[in-house]
């Protein structure tokens, strides 16, 4: 709250939907456009999280996935919230259960660490044959910004670890506070951001790196002001706790949260040792 209040500019003026701070490397927002490139798929995706596979921002994620034919998903995600358990493994009895997400997408929860729901997921689909072009969690209730969380407690994003030390690239994907959610938001920004990588993806030929990708949940009135691409994570975690705030401009230099509590979507990479 601190952070807001002495941040903020009055008045400040987006550039194109992004405000003149964070002018360098900005994007507009995810509905301004088709960057398919013409790609055929499907895309074969491995979907997670480490809210559960009945959470509700698994469910939008998985939906507006599954929708597209262009894409072909598997859900293999833990039974039960398993949030802040970073990129541990081997807990529960690693059973899986065949289930369905809260819309009914076929799924499988693993009596486990999102980790393990992952490394699960990866074994199924290379034991048919057909391994994922990329691994997808979330989206997770809360923002994962800052180095402690980001690196070191979330489980969604340790799921996503997972994935590229067995050789997959990784999109984590996670909507701020405030309540209630925007998942939808969230949805949109992820989908937009794998089409915009789909050629790399669909050949092989993108980096073996872990995204970190953290979408605002805007006030009514107000709106996503656009994306930053390759932001350093930031040094204060209670940035994870604070809302997003998309009608002020943040007088800091940005960072993940920083960009995030200014109502514009944060891409970050993750270093995975």
């Amino acid at each position: 709250m601190l952070l807001l209040a002495l941040g903020l500019i009055a008045g400040a003026t987006p550039l194109g939907g992004c405000n003149e701070w964070f002018a360098l490397g900005c994007t507009p927002g995810p509905d301004s456009g088709d960057p398919s490139g013409g790609v055929t798929g499907p895309l074969r995706i491995l979907v997670s999280n480490d809210d559960g596979v009945h959470a509700e921002g698994i469910d939008v994620l998985v939906a507006a996935l599954a929708g597209d034919p262009a894409y072909e998903v598997t859900v293999y995600a833990p039974a039960i919230d398993q949030s802040g358990s970073g990129d541990s493994d081997q807990c529960g009895t690693l059973s899986q259960t065949a289930t369905t997400t809260l819309s009914g997408y076929p799924a499988v929860g693993v009596d486990g660490c999102p980790a393990d729901a992952v490394t699960r997921g990866l074994a199924h689909m290379n034991a048919a044959g057909a391994p994922p072009h990329l691994v997808v969690t979330g989206i997770n209730a809360g923002q994962n910004v800052s180095i402690l969380v980001a690196q070191a407690l979330s489980g969604t994003v340790g799921a996503a670890k997972t994935a590229v030390r067995a050789g997959i690239p990784a999109l984590a994907v996670s909507q701020a506070l405030p309540e209630p959610h925007d998942f939808a938001s969230g949805a949109t920004a992820a989908v937009t951001w794998i089409e915009e990588h789909r050629e790399e993806l669909l050949h092989g030929t993108a980096p073996l790196v872990l995204t970190n990708m953290n979408v605002p949940t805007c006030a009514p009135g107000t709106s996503i002001r656009g994306t930053i691409d390759d932001l350093p994570l930031a040094l204060n975690p209670l940035l994870s706790l604070a809302p997003s705030n998309c009608a002020s401009w943040l007088v800091l230099p940005p960072t993940d949260g920083i960009a995030l509590q200014s109502g514009v979507i944060s891409i970050s990479e993750v270093w995975v040792p």
